[in-house]
C-alpha cells in the first residue's frame, strides 16, 4: 500500500512538472529565441521560423496526452517523446546555422538539463532521454561530415560539453533523488510515529473506557481478572446457568410524586450505593437499573459453585443494610424505606449487547430474569422470595426458609410454581475457599481502607487479613472472591 502511494505521488508530481514545462515554459522560451534567429541565421528566413514553430504542436500534444495518461511508465515515455521533439527542433536549427560550427548545440544542453532535473524520471529513462537528445545531432553530423579535421574537432568539443552536461544533470538528479528519499523516509517515519501515537492514545482511551464500563457492572477483582485474561472471553454471547436477583423499593411511585426531587435523588443515590456495593462485594454482576430497582446475577463471567448462596447472602445483607440505615432513609423518604427481593435460577443468554449507536452493556436475557422480577413484584415489604429451583441449590441447614405455597405469575400462567421465603441465614459461611476471620469465623468481605486500597476485613470485629509479618494484605481486585 505504501509503494502504491509513492507511485501515485511520483505520477502526480511528474504530471505537474510536464504540464508546467510545456504549457508555460517551452513555447514562450522557443518563441523568444526567434529574435536570436533573426540576428544569427537571418539567411535561413522562413525555415528557421518554421522549425521554431514546431514547438507549438509538440507542446499541445504533450499537454493533451499528459491529462489522459494514467500510469507513471506512460508518462516517462511521453517525456522521452518530448525531449526527442525538442532536440529535433534544435538539431534542425543547428543544420540551418552552420552545422558543426553552430553555437545552437547549447540548446541541447538546456533540453538535457530540463528533461533530467525538472521532470523527475527513473534512472533508465534518464539514459533514454540523453540518447533521444543526442541521436538527432549525431545523425545530422554524419550527413555533413567530411575529411576536414576542424569538423571533427568542433564535433568533439560540442560532444564534450553535451556529455559533461549529461553527467552533471545525472548527478543533480541523483542528489535530488537522495534528498527526496530521505524526505520521504522521514515523512513515512513521522506518519508511522503519529499513527503509533494515535493507536496508543486510542488503546489507552479504549482501555480506560472499558475499565470504566466494566467497573460499573463487575467487582474490582473481576475487572482485573478480565483484563489479565484469567477469565474466559466474555465478548461472545453465551448460554449460562445463572442466579438472578431483583431488588426493588416498595411503593416507590406513590412516594416519589409526593416528595421533593432532591429528597428523592438522595434516597435513590443511597439505595443504589448500598445495593451495588454489597452486590459487587459478593462478585455479583450488576445487570441494569429498572426505575428504582436493581437487576443482577451471579455465576458469570466468573463461575462459582456457591453462586446461589452468594446471591441469597447478598440479598440478606442488603435488607439488613437498609434497616441499619433506617434513620438516614427516613430523613429523606419521610417514611420507612422497605424493599422487595426476588431470586431465581435458570439459563439465560449472557454477554455484551448493543454496539454502534447503542452503548454496549453486559446483560442477561431469558425467562429467569423475568421470573425474578415477578417474584419481587409479588413479595411483601422487606420480604425475599426465592423460586423452588433456586431453593434446591441451597444448603437447607444454613437458612431459615418457609414454603409459601404454589402460585401463578403473569407471563407464567401455565405453570404452578412453589415459592419460598428466606427469612434469615443460619450460618455465616457459604462455601469453601472463602476467607474467614480466625477470631470468630465470620466471613471476611472486600472493603477499602483510608488510602482507597481494597482489603479483606471482618464485618464482626474489624480484623484485617494479614501476611506473615502481620501487615494488612492488599487485595486490589486480585482475590478469587470479593467476599462471601
Amino acid at each position: 500500500m505504501k509503494d502504491m502511494d509513492i507511485l501515485s505521488e511520483q505520477q502526480i508530481k511528474m504530471q505537474r512538472s510536464m504540464h508546467f514545462v510545456h504549457a508555460y515554459l517551452s513555447g514562450p522560451l522557443y518563441l523568444v529565441f526567434v529574435f536570436a534567429d533573426l540576428i544569427y541565421i537571418a539567411q535561413a528566413g522562413w525555415k528557421s521560423l518554421l522549425a521554431r514553430g514546431m514547438i507549438v504542436p509538440i507542446c499541445l500534444i504533450v499537454v493533451w496526452l499528459n491529462r489522459r495518461i494514467t500510469s507513471l511508465r506512460q508518462l516517462e515515455y511521453l517525456a522521452v517523446f518530448s525531449a526527442f521533439g525538442h532536440a529535433l527542433i534544435i538539431t534542425a536549427l543547428i543544420y540551418l546555422s552552420g552545422g558543426f560550427y553552430s553555437g545552437y548545440y547549447a540548446g541541447l544542453n538546456l533540453v538535457m538539463i530540463g528533461a533530467i532535473t525538472v521532470v523527475r524520471l527513473s534512472k533508465n529513462f534518464r539514459y533514454l532521454v540523453i540518447a533521444a537528445i543526442v541521436i538527432p545531432y549525431y545523425a545530422i553530423c554524419s550527413l555533413q561530415v567530411s575529411n576536414d579535421t576542424k569538423q571533427y574537432a568542433a564535433m568533439m568539443l560540442n560532444s564534450f560539453f553535451m556529455f559533461g552536461t549529461a553527467v552533471i544533470s545525472l548527478f543533480m538528479a541523483s542528489f535530488q533523488d537522495h534528498l527526496q528519499n530521505k524526505e520521504r523516509a522521514a515523512l513515512l517515519l513521522l506518519k508511522q510515529e503519529i499513527a503509533n501515537r494515535d493507536q496508543t492514545i486510542r488503546s489507552q482511551i479504549d482501555s480506560s473506557v472499558q475499565v470504566r464500563l466494566l467497573s460499573r457492572q463487575f467487582s474490582p477483582q473481576v475487572v482485573k481478572a478480565i483484563q489479565s485474561g484469567k477469565v474466559a472471553d466474555i465478548r461472545p454471547i453465551q448460554r449460562q446457568k445463572i442466579c438472578v436477583i431483583f431488588v426493588d423499593i416498595e411503593n416507590s411511585t406513590s412516594r416519589i410524586i409526593r416528595l421533593d426531587k432532591d429528597d428523592v435523588g438522595a434516597v435513590i443515590s443511597m439505595f443504589m450505593h448500598d445495593v451495588m456495593s454489597i452486590l459487587l462485594k459478593y462478585d455479583i454482576t450488576i445487570d441494569k437499573f429498572l426505575g428504582d430497582g436493581v437487576l443482577a446475577f451471579s455465576n458469570h463471567p466468573v463461575p462459582s459453585d456457591d453462586f446461589v448462596q452468594r446471591v441469597v447472602n447478598a440479598g440478606l445483607e442488603i435488607r439488613s443494610r437498609i434497616m441499619e440505615r433506617r434513620e438516614e432513609y427516613l430523613e429523606y423518604w419521610k417514611n420507612e424505606l422497605r424493599i422487595t427481593i426476588g431470586i431465581d435460577v435458570g439459563y439465560a443468554n449472557v454477554g455484551f449487547y448493543g454496539g454502534g449507536m447503542v452503548p454496549q452493556t453486559y446483560t442477561a436475557i431469558g425467562e429467569v430474569v423475568n421470573f425474578a422480577k415477578r417474584l419481587s413484584d409479588s413479595a411483601e415489604p422487606n420480604q425475599m422470595l426465592i423460586s423452588h429451583s433456586a431453593c434446591k441449590l441451597l444448603p437447607r441447614q444454613d437458612y431459615e426458609m418457609t414454603l409459601l405455597g404454589e402460585r401463578r405469575f403473569k407471563g407464567f400462567e401455565n405453570d404452578i410454581i412453589p415459592v419460598y421465603e428466606i427469612k434469615q441465614g443460619l450460618q455465616t459461611t457459604i462455601a469453601s475457599g472463602i476467607n474467614l476471620c480466625p477470631t470468630d469465623s465470620s466471613v471476611m468481605y472486600l472493603a477499602k481502607n483510608d488510602e482507597g486500597i481494597y482489603i479483606l476485613k471482618c464485618r464482626e470485629c474489624g480484623f484485617l487479613l494479614a501476611d506473615e509479618q502481620g501487615a494488612a494484605q492488599v487485595a486490589q481486585g486480585e482475590s478469587d472472591y470479593t467476599a462471601a
